[in-house]
């Protein structure tokens, strides 16, 4: 038979175990609930949990519109205008697309934010895709034919090409 002393610590020593068990499995399934810093610390975005510091692209809106999750709260983390291709833009930044220059610029009305390309500059573009200003002779291919000596004109950012 045990000595008291030992049947006491040993029942001790269980009872510490099963409460350090459970405290320990209820703190990882409140990790996994709520993430690392406790409620609040996911952003729900459409569905899915967004932990927290992560920087993210809401499906519905803009790929330029990053946002990032602080503490259940999604913040902009950079905003810009879309170009034709996969590339962002800032807004004041100008780029070339096709021989045409773009400048990025935001507008707000009524509170939402608008992010517009708005072309600055346009040039005409030949067949092998080299820019040239309006009036200048170039080679292009119009309506399937390579024509050698054709213009353009641009009127309200269109370009019209005519070949001879």
């Amino acid at each position: 038979m045990l000595p008291r002393w030992t049947l006491f610590f040993t029942t001790l020593f269980a009872i510490l175990g099963v409460i350090n068990s459970i405290s320990r499995r209820h703190r990882r399934s409140s990790e996994l609930m709520y993430g690392h810093y406790g409620p609040g610390s996911h952003c729900d975005v459409n569905g899915e949990l967004i932990p927290h510091g992560q920087v993210f692209v809401d499906s519905t809106m803009s790929r330029c519109l990053q946002h990032q999750c602080i503490f259940g709260s999604s913040f902009i983390y950079s905003e810009g205008c879309e170009d034709g291709g996969t590339g962002c833009h800032q807004v004041g930044e100008e780029w070339e697309e096709r021989c045409v220059t773009y400048t990025c610029t935001k507008t707000t009305i009524e509170g939402y934010n608008y992010f517009q390309p708005i072309v600055r500059n346009a040039k005409c573009r030949d067949v092998n895709g080299v820019c040239h200003e309006p009036g200048e002779l170039f080679s292009y291919r119009l309506h399937g034919r390579l024509h050698q000596s054709c213009r353009c004109n641009i009127t309200d950012n269109k370009i019209l090409y005519r070949c001879y």
